[in-house]
């Protein structure tokens, strides 16, 4: 729905932005639309636990932010590391 709200009313992603941050990106990611690096790196460390950061990871690569992938690749032993701590805290393991 976004996706067709922001081709008529761009202003719009600004909500989808404050609203759900990786849903924003892959909206920019079908539309072709960048931002800056240092706005990425902001939404992945603040989305890395999320369960949909496979699309968001997937949204870098659509629009070719090597470097953004680059900083996710730095951060996977931590991103891993987090999440088996919230799988084992969900299940009591």
């Amino acid at each position: 729905l976004y996706l067709r709200i922001a081709e008529i009313k761009p202003n719009l992603l600004a909500e989808l932005r404050e609203l759900d941050e990786i849903s924003y990106y892959y909206v920019l990611a079908k539309l072709g639309k960048k931002i800056a690096l240092k706005d990425v790196v902001k939404i992945i460390d603040r989305n890395s636990g999320d369960e949909r950061f496979g699309l968001l990871v997937w949204s870098l690569g659509r629009l070719h932010m090597w470097e953004a992938l680059r900083h996710v690749e730095l951060q996977l032993p931590a991103i891993q590391k987090q999440k088996l701590a919230d799988i084992h805290a969900k299940y009591g393991i």
